[in-house]
């Protein structure tokens, strides 16, 4: 089921900036299935939905002591 909402793509700068997070963390949280999948556009493009990388961000938000 597709919205009339298009939802942003961004790339691996806009995720770090986002999430404080280096390459090499996001890719091995991402592989270990604690964060967004990528998407990719072709064999060296590749984005994450702004709005699921958002919703990570507030979930770790909401998951402080």
């Amino acid at each position: 089921v597709y919205s009339n909402m298009t939802q942003s793509l961004i790339d691996y700068k806009a995720v770090s900036n986002l999430t404080g997070l280096s390459r090499s963390t996001i890719y091995r949280i991402e592989m270990a299935g604690n964060f967004p999948k990528r998407i990719a556009l072709s064999n060296r493009c590749v984005r994450w939905p702004l709005l699921e990388v958002e919703e990570w961000v507030i979930q770790k938000m909401e998951g402080r002591a």
